[in-house]
Order: structure tokens, then sequence, then C-alpha cells
């Protein structure tokens, strides 16, 4: 890798149970100019990423270990569901599906510039099944388990990213089956 890998601890506060939990994650000043910066290319607020974020954390029944996002949205569902070990983890989402209110579309495979690890083993596990997963690997080996991270990841290579994108709507239709927040998406 040529560029630089960014890792950044969010910081959970959680307050309340249940329904009335409350949850806000907070990164520090550097953390947030540097994503800032990423989210520029998609005018895109460090705000509203924090809000999607904040979502994503409270709808799941652990924190994440490891988010990861690229500086550029790729067409890799396909790719991702036809190589999870765990249906679970890792999880993905795009500045465009947060932008959107985080459902997935139900027309086209949903695009990734966000990889969620709930835990390191998830991502050392997944590491043998790709450059995509080898390169999200590199990243964050060396982040404690203990902790949630947010992590500016590199671009991926571009040669590798035009060969994988170009099968990857089949790939996707192939291997998706739809979550029960889907579905309930697909009936609003």
């Amino acid at each position: 890798m040529n560029q630089i890998t960014k890792s950044y601890e969010i910081i959970i506060l959680s307050s309340g149970e249940g329904q009335d939990r409350v949850i806000t994650p907070y990164l520090p000043p550097t953390g947030e100019r540097n994503l800032s910066q990423v989210l520029d290319s998609f005018a895109m607020e460090t705000d509203e990423f924090m809000q999607g974020l904040k979502y994503m954390i409270s709808s799941c029944d652990q924190y994440p270990w490891a988010i990861m996002a690229f500086p550029k949205e790729y067409k890799l569902a396909g790719h991702i569901y036809s190589r999870r070990i765990d249906p679970e983890d890792p999880q993905f989402s795009s500045y465009t599906l947060i932008r959107e209110g985080g459902g997935r579309p139900m027309d086209k495979p949903p695009s990734c510039s966000i990889m969620v690890f709930y835990n390191k083993s998830a991502a050392s596990n997944m590491k043998e099944r790709g450059h995509l997963f080898q390169t999200c690997w590199s990243c964050v080996r060396g982040l404690p388990e203990d902790r949630s991270w947010l992590i500016l990841a590199p671009a991926l290579d571009q040669n590798w990213v035009s060969k994988t994108e170009e099968g990857d709507a089949a790939l996707f239709y192939a291997h998706y089956e739809p979550t029960e927040y889907d579905l309930i998406l697909e009936e609003n």
C-alpha cells in the first residue's frame, strides 16, 4: 500500500436501556478533520456520517470493533456476500446509503465504501478470502480489540476493482438473501 492508513478510536457513550438507550459516538478532533476530507468528495458532512454511525451502533447488539471508511464507493456487494464466512460479520454500507437513510436499494446491488467488523477474529478469518479483505486486515491487524476504531483506509487497487466490479451484480443476486430489515423496508 502506498497510501497512509489513519485510525482513530471511537468513543461511544451510552445511556439508558432497551428502547430508551441512547448511543453517542465521538471522534477526536483530528479524526473528524481527516474524515471530513474523505466525505467532502461525497458532499457529506461529518455530523451526517456520525448520525449514520449512531444509527448503526444503536441497531446492533454489540459495538463494532473496526469501521473502515474508503475514499471511494465500490460496486463490491456481490464480492463481499460471496466470500463472507459469517453473514453478520463483516457488514458494509456506503456514504450514499447513509445519505438516503440507511436502507438498501432493492432495485440494484448497494455500493460499498464502509466495511464494519464486529471483532478482530472475523477480520483475521477473512484475510485469506481476497484482495479486499487482505487490504482490510493490513489496516486493522495492529489495533487493540478492546476498543472501537474508525479507519480511513486507502483506495483499493484500481485494476483489481475494475475486474471485480465487472461481474459483481450477478454475484450479488446469486448470493444475496434479504434480511428481516430489508423485508420491512420493502413493505414500506
